[in-house]
C-alpha cells in the first residue's frame, strides 16, 4: 500500500521502493499500474523497454582491431551525465570507438576572422569527453568540418542557414554560380569561409586543423569531416566539387603538419555518381586515409557481395565497388550504418539479423575498417526511429546482440571457412587468441548442416540469451538447423 500527499497543482507524490532480483540475459518490458483497493487499475505508465547484457567483453580475448562503431553526435550535448552514461553502456556492450563526436566549430572552441586567422578557446566538456573515453579505453573519431556550398546569402559573420528552407535556397543560388570564386562554405558553428581563390581560403581550413589537431595530440588520434557531402551539394557542378575537394586537401595539410601519425577519415559519401568522379578528379579522395561510406541498404549483403547491399542498383553503399573501378587501394570506413527499413516508422524490424549479417560482411572484406552503426541508442535525436531503438529512446534487442557480437565475432582472428559445409551455407569462422572458435552460419532457405568438431560445442542465438550444448556424435559431427537467421556455433571444429 502507497500512502500518497496531498495534491498540489494536479501531481500527487509518494516514495516508492522497487527490489530485483538478479535478471538473467535477455530483453525486458515493464510498466507501472496503480490500483485501487479492490484491485480496478486507475493508472499505468506506458511499457518501459530495457536489455539485460552480458558484462563487459575481454578484450585481452581480441587478436585484432574492432570494427563495431557508432555514430555519436550527441556526445558533446549539454546534458554530460547522459552522455557519460551512454558511454559506459555502449563499452559494456562492446563498442569501443565513437564516430563523430562533434559537428560544431562552436563545440571544438574554433574561430576565424574571415583573412585567414584562427583561434582555438579549448571547450572543458570535451576535456571531461576524452578522459572518461580514456578511462574505459573507447577511441574517440573528432571533427574536421568544412562546412557546405553557398554563396553569401546569409549577412556577414552569421553561421550557415538555420531552416531547410534558408538552406535549400542557399544551395540553388550555388548552383547557378558559374566562377568558384563566388563560393564560400559554411561550417557549423562558424562563420562563412573566404571566398574560394582568395588565399585566406585554404590558410583558414589548413590552420583549423592544425590548431586543433595539434591541441588534442596524443588524445584525440582519429579525424574525420562533414556528413554526406554529395548529397547535400546540390547539382553538384565541377565548380563545387573543386571546392570541396580544395578546403579537404588544406584540411588534410593541417592534420599532418600536426600530427603525422594522426588518421583523418575523409568527409563522408554515399553514391556512385558523376560528383563522386569529379570529387576525385581534384583530389578529394587522396586528401584522406580512410574513405567514409554511408549506407542504408534495403537488403543486408551476402558475405561474398561486392558492397554492403546485394544490388548496386541500391544507390547507398556502393562506392566499394566504385573504389574498383577506379583502382585505390584506399581501407572503407563505413561511418553510418542501419539496419533494412530503418527510416520507416517501424525501424524495428530485421534490425538484429541485419546488424549481424552486415558485421559479418565487413569482417570478412578486407577493405573494411570500421561500422559506426546509426544509432545504436538514442536513435530519435535524428527525427526518425534508426532500427536500434523505439520511439521512446529506449534500447531494444539490438543492444543484446552488438553485446553477444562483441563476445564472440568482433576483433578476432578470421579463419578459412570450413571446408566441408554446403556451399550455399553462408560461413564466418574466426578465433580469439586461446583458439576458441566461432562459425556464424546462415542459409536462404531452412537446411540442417553437419559440422566437423573435435569436442563439445554451444549453439547461440543473435541475442546471446538461448545457449544449447551440442554433443558430436560416433563421426565427430553435430547437426544444427540454418535458415536465414544466423547462428553462432561456438567451440573448436576440424577442417
Amino acid at each position: 500500500a502507497l500512502s500518497f500527499e496531498a495534491e498540489k497543482q494536479g501531481v500527487f507524490q509518494t516514495q516508492q521502493l522497487i527490489n530485483l532480483g538478479q535478471l538473467p540475459v535477455n530483453h525486458y518490458r515493464m510498466y507501472t499500474e496503480y490500483l485501487t483497493s479492490d484491485d480496478k487499475v486507475i493508472l499505468r505508465h506506458r511499457p518501459h523497454s530495457f536489455s539485460v547484457v552480458q558484462g563487459p567483453v575481454a578484450r585481452d580475448q581480441d587478436t585484432g582491431p574492432r570494427v563495431l562503431a557508432t555514430v555519436g553526435h550527441w556526445l558533446l550535448k549539454k546534458d554530460m551525465d547522459g552522455v557519460l552514461g551512454r558511454m559506459r553502456l555502449l563499452w559494456r556492450t562492446g563498442i569501443t570507438r565513437q564516430h563523430k563526436i562533434n559537428q560544431g566549430w562552436s563545440t571544438w572552441g574554433l574561430k576565424h576572422d574571415g583573412q585567414g586567422n584562427v583561434t582555438l578557446t579549448p571547450n572543458p566538456a570535451i576535456d571531461q569527453l576524452i578522459d572518461e573515453a580514456n578511462r574505459l579505453g573507447i577511441t574517440l573519431v573528432g571533427d574536421l568540418s568544412t562546412g557546405y556550398i553557398r554563396t553569401d546569402l546569409l549577412r556577414d559573420g552569421q553561421a550557415m542557414p538555420q531552416t531547410e528552407a534558408e538552406q535549400k535556397a542557399a544551395i540553388a543560388k550555388a548552383e547557378d554560380i558559374v566562377d568558384p570564386r563566388q563560393l564560400v562554405l559554411a561550417p557549423y558553428g562558424a562563420r562563412s569561409s573566404p571566398h574560394f581563390g582568395h588565399p585566406a581560403f585554404e590558410k583558414t581550413y589548413e590552420e583549423a586543423a592544425r590548431l586543433l589537431v595539434s591541441h588534442y595530440k596524443g588524445r584525440i588520434d582519429y579525424w574525420t569531416g562533414d556528413n554526406e557531402t554529395d548529397l547535400h551539394a546540390g547539382k553538384a557542378t565541377e565548380q563545387i566539387a573543386e571546392v570541396y575537394a580544395t578546403a579537404v586537401k588544406a584540411l588534410y595539410r593541417g592534420l599532418k603538419d600536426a600530427n603525422p601519425k594522426a588518421v583523418y577519415i575523409s568527409p563522408s559519401i554515399c553514391r556512385k555518381n558523376e560528383f563522386t568522379y569529379k570529387l576525385q578528379k581534384f583530389g578529394f579522395m587522396d586528401a584522406c586515409d580512410i574513405l567514409d561510406v554511408h549506407a542504408h541498404p534495403i537488403d543486408a549483403p551476402d558475405l561474398d557481395s561486392p558492397v554492403i547491399g546485394n544490388s548496386t542498383k541500391e544507390g547507398l553503399g556502393v562506392v566499394i565497388d566504385y573504389l574498383k573501378e577506379s583502382k585505390s587501394n584506399k581501407p572503407v570506413w563505413y561511418g553510418e550504418l542501419s539496419a533494412p527499413v530503418s527510416h520507416s516508422f517501424d525501424g524495428a524490424a530485421g534490425q538484429v539479423e541485419s546488424l549481424i549479417k552486415q558485421l559479418a560482411w565487413a569482417i570478412n572484406n578486407e577493405h573494411v575498417q570500421g561500422l559506426s552503426y546509426l544509432v545504436v541508442y538514442n536513435g530519435y535525436d535524428y527525427g526518425w526511429p534508426s532500427g536500434m531503438c523505439n520511439l521512446g529512446k529506449e534500447p531494444l534487442p539490438a543492444i543484446n546482440a552488438i553485446n553477444t557480437a562483441s563476445h564472440l565475432l568482433d576483433g578476432r582472428k578470421k579463419l578459412s571457412p570450413l571446408s566441408h559445409l554446403n556451399g550455399s551455407i553462408q560461413q564466418l569462422r574466426v578465433a580469439d587468441k586461446t583458439g576458441n572458435e566461432t562459425l556464424l552460419l546462415w542459409n536462404h532457405t531452412d537446411s540442417k548442416v553437419w559440422i566437423k568438431a573435435k569436442a563439445q560445442v554451444q549453439l547461440v542465438d543473435l541475442l546471446g540469451i538461448h545457449r544449447t550444448t551440442l554433443t558430436p556424435n560416433n563421426m565427430g559431427m553435430v547437426q544444427v538447423d540454418v535458415g536465414k537467421t544466423p547462428v553462432y556455433v561456438v567451440g573448436r571444429f576440424v577442417e
